[in-house]
């Protein structure tokens, strides 16, 4: 297990370095160059990985295939922002809810294909990075990056400082979106194991993650209402997330209640993450100056991925110290921080957002 957890560690890793490197590719090539570039390496390593038995030659291809995917993750957050700027938030969670239904049926098709083989599991996941690759060669929509006006806007350039001040406004969301991951990861980590102990049988834990994909598709409608009646910024979304984060932790924290209690934070806990991770890109997109959305949304991709590889190896330390219970309080005080980083990350660049406001 512990060979296993460095081997997912060094993956992380290595997206961390993908979205970076998509992010800036994106901006200076465009998508329809660089998204086949990371498909087709993805799909090479993902054929190769079940041909190995060097542990460490795995680990090493595993990595480049990490880098390939997570260079497309940001390009495609990017696109969407640039392909449908009016769309705002609406944009950013169409694409958050095709993932997760992308991974709900990924989920299912994998754990039917291990049952016969897990050579199938790896040969169906390369072939739908291919399938991926014929939608971008034959059907993607790309904007146009070489317009007139956008050239015009772009060879203008930025008020003197404005650059930093954008960066300096990403950099706080940024922070806050790593250390929500952080708390994020703990029901797929610590709080996994921890349920095992108290002999909760495993079924029941999946079927929580049954509930968060079915929260994910059916609040939709609820969500928008909100989102236009009462949450209307971003800033508020942010902030009401979280606090439905913090929530779900403290609730969970009292362990002899129910399993049905448990069905609860889980719901609050989508809720939250439902806000949050369509808000946050959207954030984003909203700072990026022109010919730029593709480095930001890049960062947004590092700081998830920083938090997916920090969170897990940070809540196992606490547990260890303070035990699970002290965990749920720990995280949960720790999301005090992203309500601070969230409530004010837009005034290092608050006149310049005024001038770019995408719809909600």
């Amino acid at each position: 297990m512990r060979i296993a957890g460095l081997v997912l560690m060094a993956y992380q890793g290595a997206g961390m370095v993908g979205s970076l490197l998509g992010g800036m590719l994106y901006d200076r090539y465009g998508a329809r160059r660089i998204i086949p570039i990371g498909a087709v390496g993805t799909a090479v390593f993902v054929f190769i990985l079940p041909r190995i038995e060097s542990i460490g030659i795995f680990a090493f291809i595993l990595s480049l295939s990490g880098v390939c995917i997570n260079v497309v993750f940001p390009i495609m957050y990017a696109l969407v922002g640039d392909a449908w700027p009016e769309g705002g938030r609406k944009a950013f969670n169409l694409l958050y809810v095709s993932s997760n239904l992308g991974v709900a049926l990924g989920a299912a098709i994998g754990g039917m294909l291990a049952q016969i083989s897990f050579m199938y599991v790896f040969l169906a996941n390369g072939l739908l990075y291919l399938a991926f690759l014929w939608i971008v060669l034959k059907r993607f929509p790309y904007p146009d990056r070489d317009s007139k006006a956008l050239k015009e806007i772009s060879s203008a350039g930025l008020a003197v400082g404005s650059g930093k001040r954008r960066w300096i406004s990403l950099l706080v969301l940024c922070v806050g979106y790593l250390l929500c991951w952080m708390a994020y990861v703990q029901w797929q980590s610590n709080i996994s194991t921890f349920m095992l102990t108290l002999d909760y049988p495993t079924a029941l834990y999946s079927l929580l993650w049954t509930v968060n994909g079915l929260v994910i598709l059916c609040a939709q409608p609820l969500i928008t209402y909100v989102t236009k009646r009462w949450l209307v910024s971003l800033r508020s979304q942010l902030i009401a997330g979280v606090i439905l984060f913090m929530l779900a932790l403290l609730g969970l924290s009292q362990f002899h209640l129910p399993f049905a209690w448990m069905i609860v934070w889980m719901t609050l806990m989508t809720l939250g993450e439902i806000l949050i991770w369509a808000a946050v890109p959207t954030a984003a997109a909203e700072l990026a100056p022109p010919r730029q959305s593709g480095r930001y949304q890049g960062m947004v991709s590092f700081a998830a991925t920083a938090g997916r590889m920090v969170g897990p190896v940070f809540g196992a330390i606490v547990v260890e110290r303070g035990g699970a219970e002290g965990m749920l309080w720990v995280m949960s005080a720790i999301l005090l921080i992203p309500i601070v980083h969230f409530a004010c990350y837009h005034l290092f660049a608050k006149d310049m957002l005024h001038a770019h406001q995408p719809s909600q």
